[in-house]
């Protein structure tokens, strides 16, 4: 819990930058995982985003995903940056980074995981988590539900 708020409290100046428009987007997410415990995954990602101006947001993601197949189970939070371009398609792209714990049957193990993604709506994605020596690719998409909580005044 103590990483959770430092890693808050990080992404907390560009968040008060943001003059209170933020979104929180609630979602699912499908993928494929390959490596050792591949296989397919299913889990939720939440994610609160500060909106900064020209179609640019950052913000702070959190992600709970498993294998039912394999056993394993992945807890990821971390920064995240997207831009949306400002055409009909209102196409969003944008990364993350940040720590990630996998528990197995071995124990938890710490980790690091990236995730990339681009889409309209439906969001796929293509990310890594490397721990202990191994990286586990994944492909999969995103579905995200986003909530504008405008005007949320964070200063006074």
């Amino acid at each position: 819990m103590r990483r959770y708020l430092i890693l808050l409290l990080l992404l907390l100046p560009t968040m008060l930058q943001a003059q209170g428009e933020f979104t929180f987007s609630p979602g699912i997410r499908v993928g494929y995982a390959s490596g050792e415990k591949g296989g397919l995954t299913f889990g939720v990602d939440v994610s609160l985003m500060a909106h900064l101006g020209n179609g640019v947001s950052a913000g702070i993601t959190f992600q709970k995903d498993h294998s039912r197949n394999d056993g394993w189970e992945r807890v990821h939070i971390g920064p995240q940056v997207s831009i949306v371009t400002p055409n009909a398609l209102s196409l969003s792209y944008g990364m993350e980074v940040g720590p990630t714990w996998i528990t197995d049957e071995r124990g938890t193990h710490l980790g690091v995981t990236t995730n990339g993604f681009v889409g309209a709506g439906l969001l796929p994605s293509l990310g890594a988590t490397f721990y202990n020596g191994k990286v586990m690719m994944e492909s999969g998409i995103y579905v995200k539900f986003p909530i504008p909580l405008y005007k949320i005044d964070l200063v006074h």
